[in-house]
């Protein structure tokens, strides 16, 4: 049983209001890599934005992806597998430093054109979804060396 602040890790699925849980992978000031997973009330962690490498959301019920994702511009990893996901912002394509993007598993029919525009990635995992409708900007991404249909 592993235990950190007195809180049981096989109990946080009794936590049913709780708001967002953040896992930081290095001390909190650098703010490098965030994980928030099995919420279904997920809250977006807030900081600065250029400062995130790394987000990882999954299993927890995200319907909605706000346009503010489009801010993170140091992300280099999106990791949105199994949720709730119908659409994706325009503001997707704002990733210019996007190099992994996960959204195997959601609900998604079709990609925003901007997709075209994430010229850093090169890791497009869009396994079930459903008969997912792929834009013709996806020949701009000259990085690209994995996509998963």
């Amino acid at each position: 049983m592993t235990e950190k602040n007195n809180l049981k890790w096989e109990d946080v699925e009794l936590l049913k209001e709780l708001g967002s849980l953040t896992r930081f992978k290095r001390p909190v000031p650098s703010k490098e890599e965030v994980e928030t997973s099995n919420l279904n009330k997920n809250m977006y962690y807030e900081a600065d934005n250029g400062q995130i490498i790394s987000i990882t959301i999954i299993m927890s019920g995200l319907a909605e992806l706000p346009e503010y994702i489009g801010n993170f511009s140091s992300l280099k990893t999106l990791n949105l597998k199994n949720n709730e996901l119908k659409v994706l912002p325009d503001s997707i394509g704002n990733l210019s430093s996007l190099e992994d993007l996960d959204l195997s598993s959601n609900r998604l029919d079709q990609l925003p054109n901007t997709i075209g525009d994430l010229k850093s990635l090169k890791i497009l995992l869009l396994n079930n979804n459903r008969g997912i409708k792929i834009p013709d900007s996806i020949e701009n991404l000259t990085s690209l060396v994995k996509l998963d249909l």
